[in-house]
């Protein structure tokens, strides 16, 4: 388990710890591949401000192969929401080792592991201008309670080697108020 402070931890099912990974291809491990640029773990062009210096990847050093872990993020205390980005869901159509689609599933879950909310990343399927090789895919989740204990992110595409989780500016969040539960909690203090 990675702690990353704040009642946080990352984690891998069935085991394991997620690494936090450098930008750029100048270091050992590989979160992504943008196949357009040819290097590891670099934004595609305009995008390089949104990815930042380090992002979470995957605890191994290469691209994963099939079954790929879960990366589990468990909270210390509930939250009402949350969201991060996932970089270069794409996939290829061919004949090599790298064939297939890549696909995301976000699972919420509460403090018993029953399902709260499900959300599907787009299929990457394709390498080209138009596809998300090396851009990020954004999530984001906003229940009006804090009842997310445990956000569980699982690979659902088709590829078998060669998939890269790369997840960045990851943010919990937790309700606001209401103009009136506030004032009741100022005349409390």
């Amino acid at each position: 388990m990675l702690n990353a402070g704040f009642g946080v931890t990352f984690g891998l099912s069935p085991g394991g710890s997620p690494t936090l990974e450098k930008t750029g291809d100048s270091d050992v491990g590989n979160g992504f591949r943008n196949d357009q640029l040819g290097l590891f773990d670099k934004a595609a062009a305009g995008y390089e401000s949104a990815l930042g210096n380090y992002f979470l990847r995957m605890g191994t050093t290469e691209l994963a192969s099939s079954p790929v872990p879960i990366l589990r993020i468990d909270y210390a205390s509930p939250v009402s929401g949350c969201s991060a980005d996932i970089w270069d869901i794409d996939g290829w159509q061919g004949t090599d080792w790298n064939s297939g689609t890549e696909q995301w599933k976000i699972e919420t879950l509460n403090s018993s592991s029953g399902l709260l909310e499900t959300i599907l990343s787009p299929e990457g399927s394709a390498i080209d201008a138009t596809s998300p090789d090396g851009k990020p895919w954004t999530w984001y989740l906003s229940r009006p309670t804090a009842d997310i204990s445990r956000i569980d992110v699982s690979f659902t595409g088709s590829k078998t080697a060669g998939i890269g989780l790369a997840l960045d500016n990851f943010s919990p969040t937790t309700p606001i108020p209401e103009p009136s539960t506030f004032a009741l909690l100022l005349l409390a203090a």
